[in-house]
């Protein structure tokens, strides 16, 4: 079941002006997803929740700091012959692939420092 509010049993929150995080829970699971914001989406969650100020140096700083802990365990499957399988290395590639895409976290995180210092300056 969708839950528009409260994390404690899913929700959603925005994260910036262009994604939201949709947190689905079953049975005892969490499986969170990225959607577009539209700005009717947007419009109806300032009405309920009030306009906020986002810090783009926080967001940025935010976003890098994923992406790094996302990269740093499955690197270290990949590179760990010992203690991993051949199947957990591989699907550890597939998610560093994933991270590093053009569409993925690493993307998005240099993407939001750039803006976060151009703006600033």
């Amino acid at each position: 079941m969708w839950v528009e509010d409260g994390f404690s049993d899913g929700g959603a929150a925005s994260v910036g002006d262009s994604l939201r995080v949709w947190v689905q829970q079953d049975f005892g699971v969490e499986i969170a997803t990225l959607t577009a914001v539209t700005a009717s989406s947007q419009s109806i969650s300032q009405t309920r929740y009030g306009s906020t100020d986002i810090d783009p140096i926080r967001l940025a700083y935010y976003r890098c700091a994923r992406a790094l802990e996302d990269l740093a365990y499955p690197a270290a499957q990949i590179v760990n012959v010992h203690l991993f399988t051949d199947r957990e290395r591989s699907d550890a590639l597939s998610i560093v692939r994933g991270v590093l895409s053009p569409t993925g976290l690493v993307n998005l995180a240099l993407a939001s420092a750039v803006e976060a210092v151009i703006d600033r300056q």
